[in-house]
């Protein structure tokens, strides 16, 4: 089974694979347009065979929706009608920071919202084997 992590942000877009016990950074798209995310990420799915897709929604500690929250679940839930694979919301607090501080070597190149879609899926993977994290409705 292949699972796409995404970490969404208003300039980049950050794509990491699943599968089986192996998570790897995929690719960040550029994100210029929503419309043309969409399209790049719904290619991406079917080219690569994905079978369920991962979210990662920015959820206060407090539960008040805030901005960030409202644009970031905005966009999940025009890409969630786009694609024909299942598609699940997880909670992403931190990701970006552990990403940030995430240390690498240069030779890898990995951008940051390629490790913070890996740590999106490692929460998810997590959640799996602990039903924790999950954001079932908004």
């Amino acid at each position: 089974m292949k699972i796409l992590g995404i970490d969404y942000g208003d300039k980049r877009i950050g794509l990491a694979i699943a599968e089986d016990t192996w998570i790897r950074p995929e690719k960040t798209i550029s994100n210029k347009s929503i419309d043309d995310s969409i399209r790049l990420i719904d290619d991406f799915i079917k080219s690569n065979n994905i079978d369920v897709v991962v979210f990662g929604l920015p959820l206060p500690f407090n539960n008040n929706k805030n901005e960030r929250f409202l644009i970031t679940k905005a966009f999940g839930d025009k890409l969630k009608h786009k694609v024909s694979v299942p598609f699940e919301f997880i909670s992403e607090i931190f990701t970006s920071k552990l990403a940030i501080n995430a240390s690498y070597t240069k030779k890898q190149k990995i951008s940051t919202d390629e490790r913070a879609a890996c740590f999106i899926l490692e929460a998810y993977l997590s959640k799996n084997a602990k039903n924790v994290n999950v954001i079932k409705k908004i």
